[in-house]
């Protein structure tokens, strides 16, 4: 009996290829073996898997809680011309003051080495619990009698100055200004907010202004009454200015809700 011969089967699959290789032989009497075979199989994979990461806005809110943040880094599946599992990733270290960045990354191999592509998301956010500072507050003060200009919220915030620990300079808020009066004084009063772009409040700012508003003209009365000199008086007992300067004059002055008064004692007149 001679020595099996073989025959290989073409080379089968994509990724996944196989071959089989059969062995025969007959005796010298011409009775076949049984024939006997052997398939082989591998893999033919030189292209490297790719990653595809996915996950909620990169840019958060202020002050977000793990579970956002988590949300946003995301996950990632991958895809290969062959077989390829799940991606894995690793986190970097939270970096930043006011704002807050981290970065995930993913990366796998395939079932042949060929190492993918690692993709990366980061997600930032501002970390901001402080409430911003009114560093300068005005004064306000007395207007005076009937001012021209009356201060207003926006005249009063261009005298303020705000400033923030983290999202630059805050915005200045003026709520409606409260007037009273008070026997013509009007008193004017302002409250200023600075809010930051987290939200976070500052302490208010009061800015007070006064003035008299009054522009009705004052009523003088002469309280003496008249003084009869009979018929064809006499030059001598006429009454000169010097005699008006003695008479004795009431002076009522009206004003809105307040009333003035003043007298002026002279010597009484002459009876004529």
């Amino acid at each position: 009996m001679g020595t099996p011969t073989n025959s290989d089967s073409a080379i089968t699959g994509d990724c996944t290829k196989s071959q089989t290789r059969t062995w025969n032989v007959s005796d010298n009497c011409g009775n076949p073996a049984i024939a006997v075979s052997r398939t082989i199989s591998w893999t033919v994979d030189t292209t490297p898997p790719v990653i595809t990461a996915s996950g909620t806005a990169l840019t958060l809110v202020c002050n977000p809680d793990a579970a956002s943040i988590e949300a946003a880094l995301g996950s990632a599946t991958a895809a290969d011309n062959c077989a390829v599992g799940t991606p894995t990733y690793s986190d970097s270290p939270v970096t930043g003051d006011c704002t807050k960045s981290q970065t995930r990354t993913w990366g796998i191999s395939d079932n042949c080495g060929n190492a993918a592509v690692p993709v990366s998301r980061t997600a930032t956010w501002t970390e901001d619990t402080t409430k911003p500072t009114i560093t300068t507050c005005p004064t306000g003060g007395d207007l005076g009698s009937n001012p021209a200009t009356l201060p207003t919220c926006d005249s009063v915030k261009a005298q303020v100055v705000s400033s923030d620990n983290c999202t630059g300079t805050p915005t200045l808020n003026c709520a409606n200004p409260e007037d009273s009066i008070t026997n013509c004084v009007v008193t004017r009063k302002f409250t200023i907010t600075a809010t930051d772009g987290c939200g976070n409040v500052s302490d208010p700012c009061y800015v007070t202004y006064t003035w008299i508003a009054d522009t009705d003209a004052p009523i003088v009365a002469c309280a003496s009454a008249p003084i009869d000199l009979g018929c064809n008086p006499h030059v001598n007992t006429l009454p000169t200015s010097d005699d008006a300067a003695r008479l004795v004059v009431a002076l009522t002055v009206t004003a809105p809700r307040r009333l003035f008064s003043a007298k002026r004692n002279r010597t009484p007149a002459p009876a004529w």
